[in-house]
């Protein structure tokens, strides 16, 4: 289970279940999924590729450098440079879905986005300096995507929709839609629906999970289709959120007090003024 850093309503873990089937020819279908995957990978890679040549166009380098040494000597200055001009990502975006035109317009949007916090959230691989300042500095090069990335889905972008199982016990299904395609010279959005596995003793918290995710008592939130090649199986990674647990006021006629003494090392004072001692007289210690 993870938390983010600021977030002090919520716990954000995610649950995974194997796809055990799609509609359709499962071949034709896991296909497309890789070529998704890896236009996705294409999207990453440009997004770093652009934003390299924009702030090097721009001279971000010597505007960072004076910065840096302006404070170093004092001044407080205002760095000018910002490493996400709004021209910069609305180029960006344009470029991703020009190239990919497959892809869902959508999908395009989740994957800069999560390259896009990456990149503001990293460090310097040495030193304190953020990660960007330090690739705009010279100091390390931009990552690049070596492997296809994770196919981003939720409900608002993918069109995801939970499927409850026909019978008590049996199968959820996914739907969802983040591939592009023409059909009768008109641009449309294919439907993927694929069943997830959820029999079991193995998977039945993880099924409770899934019914809290689908009944909105979970918050669904961005997840992946992911490719395991150890298994060489697909994973549906459902990231949620659920509530942190309501903290309930103290009742002061059930509240136990425990405090050290000058002559006992501890003692217990009960709700009803009762004392005990519970190390006895230390003698031992």
């Amino acid at each position: 289970m993870g938390r983010g850093k600021n977030d002090r309503l919520t716990l954000t873990s995610v649950t995974s279940f194997e796809v055990k089937s799609v509609d359709g020819d499962w071949s034709d279908t896991t296909g497309r999924w890789h070529e998704v995957s890896r236009q996705c990978q294409g999207v990453a890679n440009l997004f770093w590729e652009a934003w390299v040549a924009w702030h090097y166009s721009h001279d971000s380098h010597a505007k960072m450098k004076a910065w840096l040494e302006a404070r170093s000597s004092g001044s407080k200055v205002k760095c000018t440079v910002d490493l996400m001009p709004k021209e910069l990502a609305r180029e960006i975006y344009k470029r991703a879905t020009k190239r990919y035109p497959n892809l869902s317009a959508n999908l395009v949007s989740l994957v800069l986005q999560r390259v896009q916090k990456t990149m503001t959230a990293r460090k310097a691989a040495k030193g304190a300096l953020p990660g960007a300042t330090a690739i705009l500095l010279n100091h390390e090069s931009h990552p690049s995507y070596t492997r296809p990335f994770p196919i981003l889905f939720d409900r608002a972008n993918t069109m995801t929709v939970f499927e409850e199982p026909a019978e008590k016990g049996g199968n959820w299904h996914l739907r969802m839609r983040f591939w592009r395609t023409q059909i009768d010279g008109k641009s449309v959005r294919v439907e993927d629906r694929m069943e997830l596995w959820c029999k079991g003793q193995k998977v039945q918290s993880q099924v409770r999970i899934l019914e809290r995710i689908a009944s909105g008592e979970y918050k669904f939130c961005g997840s992946q289709l992911v490719y395991s090649r150890a298994k060489k199986k697909w994973f549906a990674k459902l990231c949620y959120e659920m509530p942190t647990p309501e903290k309930l006021p103290l009742d002061a006629g059930k509240v136990a007090v425990l405090s050290a003494e000058a002559d006992y090392p501890l003692c217990l004072t009960m709700p009803d003024g009762g004392t005990k001692r519970p190390m006895g007289g230390g003698y031992h210690i």
